[in-house]
C-alpha cells in the first residue's frame, strides 16, 4: 500500500504564496496541503478537521502569534513550523521558545521547506542557518528591483505568483517556452533571488501578485 500522505496546513496571510507553495509540495505526492489564514478564529478546529501533522504558521505580532501557538499546542500529533520573512536570531528564538519545532522563511527553496516538514514529522527540529544578510542587488540610479522589470516580465512574475508552470505561462502570454524561460531567468536576476518560490514571495510582498496586465 502507498505511504500515507503528510497533512500540512499553511497558515499564512500571503495566500498567493501559500497557494504556490501548496502546489509545489503536492507535486511530490507525499503531502496533502491546506491553506488557511493565521487569524482565522477557528484555526485550531480547522487544523483538527484536516488531521494536520504539521502547521506552517506565519509569524505575525508576538502576542497574536503566541496565542495561535497556544491554540495549536493541544492538537495531538501536530507540530508547528514558524514562517517568517527572514532568519533573524530574535525571530528564531521567539519561535522556538513558543514551542515551534522548525523555522523557515518565505525565501527558502521548496527543497528546504520540504526537508523541514520531513524533519519535524520524524520527530526532529528544523532550524535555519543564521548567516549574514545578503546585500540587495545593486540597481542603476537607485531603482527599486521591481522598477527594473519590463511590462512583460511583470506579467510573467504575476503568473509565477499564481503557481503557473512554464508551459502554462507560455500559452497565456503567447510566446515560446524558451522565451518564457528567458523571461523567468531575467526576473530572478533583476530581483536578486534564486528560485521561483522566492520570486513569488517577492511578488506577494510588493503588491505585484494582482491583475495580469497585458503586454505589447
Amino acid at each position: 500500500m502507498p505511504a500515507a500522505r503528510v497533512s500540512v496546513v499553511l497558515a499564512t496571510r500571503l495566500l498567493l504564496l501559500g497557494g504556490t507553495l501548496a502546489l509545489a509540495l503536492e507535486d511530490q505526492a507525499a503531502f496533502l496541503v491546506t491553506v488557511l489564514h493565521p487569524d482565522d478564529p477557528q484555526l485550531r478546529s480547522r487544523c483538527a478537521d484536516v488531521g494536520a501533522d504539521v502547521v506552517v504558521l506565519e509569524m505575525t505580532d508576538p502576542q497574536t502569534w503566541r496565542a495561535r501557538m497556544s491554540d495549536l499546542a493541544g492538537l495531538a500529533g501536530c507540530r508547528v513550523i514558524a514562517l517568517a520573512q527572514a532568519p533573524q536570531i530574535g525571530a528564531v528564538a521567539e519561535a522556538m521558545s513558543s514551542g515551534a519545532y522548525g523555522f523557515i522563511t518565505v525565501n527558502d527553496s521548496i527543497a528546504r521547506v520540504r526537508a523541514a516538514i520531513q524533519d519535524v514529522c520524524a520527530g526532529g527540529y528544523a532550524l535555519p542557518r543564521l548567516a549574514a544578510s545578503r546585500p540587495a542587488p545593486a540597481s542603476p540610479a537607485g531603482l527599486n528591483p521591481r522598477d527594473r522589470l519590463t511590462v512583460r516580465e511583470t506579467q510573467v512574475l504575476r503568473l509565477l505568483a499564481e503557481g503557473r508552470n512554464t508551459t502554462e505561462i507560455a500559452a497565456e502570454i503567447g510566446v515560446s517556452i524558451n522565451t518564457t524561460r528567458t523571461h523567468v531567468q531575467n526576473i530572478l536576476a533583476k530581483l536578486g533571488v534564486h528560485s521561483r518560490l522566492e520570486a513569488a514571495a517577492y511578488a506577494a510582498n510588493n503588491g505585484l501578485a494582482a491583475d495580469n496586465t497585458g503586454a505589447a
